[in-house]
């Protein structure tokens, strides 16, 4: 179980870190919609304490990590 702990907690900390990146680089409407899917991914397994959902927000964060990286990638900041 440590390592799943491990784990989730790189994937948190990189999706975390590439959302502030795309949101400092993002222009209008972008930077409302990254933040509002960053703060709905951490927001709802606060309110709702089941596993799964826990598991479906950790996947979306993941999710929005590898689109902000995408973005990133394709404005060519990294």
């Amino acid at each position: 179980m440590f390592y799943l702990a491990i784990v989730t907690l790189i994937g948190n900390v990189l999706s975390v870190v590439l959302a502030v990146w795309a949101v400092y680089e993002a222009d209008g409407p972008g930077r409302l919609i990254i933040i509002a899917l960053l703060v709905l991914t951490f927001l709802i397994p606060a309110l709702w304490s089941a596993s799964l959902v826990s598991l479906i927000c950790f996947i979306g964060r993941l999710i929005l990590g590898i689109g902000c990286f995408i973005y990133l990638k394709w404005q060519r900041v990294i």
